[in-house]
């Protein structure tokens, strides 16, 4: 497991040789929970929290992945860039031109050179109509009720296949 401090001080320096005004930083921590999420960067009362998805701290994972993560929530402290608008891209663009980074709005786990996540689908329901799918992770009404509901498509009913 690789130290989050020690790379997240590494990517402060990187931002600092090219003058990138980052907010204050007043914590990165790891979380495990994180499924789909590989950062998150919050406003505090006194700067900003980053999490930072435990599998990037993962030994196998690529470092460059992991940094540039962090590197993309830090660029969200910058003035101006708590989105992924015009400012946001514009510092993105800036480090990934000088250090060779791919950082973007979005990554998925192959581009981040991992596994792809896998979603358990717990509930699979068919179309009797036109054959469309749906599936769902979790109970909800849709799942309860699947009977009730008519498909968007067609109008037709579904079937529960799981």
């Amino acid at each position: 497991m690789r130290d989050l401090q020690r790379i997240a001080q590494e990517c402060i320096n990187e931002l600092d040789q090219i003058n990138i005004p980052y907010g204050n930083v007043e914590k990165f921590v790891s979380n495990q929970r994180f499924s789909r999420t590989w950062g998150r960067c919050q406003k505090t009362s006194g700067g900003f929290l980053i999490q930072i998805s435990e599998k990037l701290l993962q030994d196998h994972v690529p470092m460059e992945a992991l940094k540039q993560t962090i590197l993309h929530e830090m660029i969200h402290t910058c003035p101006g860039c708590f989105n992924h608008q015009r400012e946001w891209k514009r510092m993105a663009a800036l480090v990934n031109d000088t250090y060779g980074y791919n950082i973007k709005t979005y990554s998925d786990a192959e581009e981040l050179g991992m596994s792809p996540v896998v979603r358990k689908v717990k509930h699979r329901f068919v179309c009797t109509g036109c054959g469309l799918v749906i599936e769902r992770q979790k109970e909800s009404k849709f799942t309860k009720n699947y009977k009730k509901y008519y498909c968007s498509r067609c109008k037709g009913r579904f079937q529960k296949e799981f």
